[in-house]
């Protein structure tokens, strides 16, 4: 059995679908843990979503890292008011990020590269649960590749690797 419903994070909203995993499910506990996917491959996102709902994460997807960013620092704030008991009672949910995902086709300088890495480094020092950062590009791409290493992103993937690999990442996020 399942749940759906809408969050949203400042202007954007996004349908979240939980699955039941038991007595200490992930809605019941009244934690949902998030993957922000950076990408306008409307492709790679009808494939991704399935693996992520499974795990039973919900997926905020945003169309530039300047999106990104601000969806975590709008996560930081939510998660800070929450923590400091300034919801309601009934709204409390933590918003825990465990993951994200850049497509590296949209990067336009390494500058923006290095920003998300700073803010998700940020945004995981604040909530206390490790945040991966994943980055894939086409594999003709070495220099997108090399810079998104040399912005801090833990994985890098070629695109290839990434589509056929995101399952087993989103596994070893789990056993976490």
């Amino acid at each position: 059995m399942g749940y759906t419903f809408q969050i949203q994070f400042g202007q954007i909203f996004c349908s979240v679908y939980l699955i039941e995993l038991g007595p200490a499910s992930l809605f019941r506990r009244k934690l949902l843990t998030m993957v922000i996917f950076v990408s306008r491959d409307l492709m790679f996102q009808s494939r991704i979503r399935p693996q992520v709902q499974a795990a039973g994460f919900g997926l905020v997807t945003v169309a530039s890292c300047a999106k990104a960013i601000d969806q975590l620092q709008q996560l930081v704030v939510e998660s800070t008011e929450i923590a400091a008991g300034k919801t309601e009672e009934n709204s409390q949910v933590s918003i825990p990020i465990r993951l994200v995902v850049v497509d590296l086709k949209l990067i336009a300088n390494q500058e923006e590269l290095v920003d998300l890495s700073h803010s998700i480094n940020l945004t995981q020092k604040r909530q206390a649960i490790k945040i991966l950062s994943l980055a894939y590009g086409p594999h003709v791409k070495v220099d997108l590749l090399e810079s998104a290493k040399d912005a801090g992103f833990e994985m890098v993937m070629t695109q290839g690797q990434f589509d056929r690999g995101f399952g087993e990442v989103l596994a070893g996020i789990v056993q976490k």
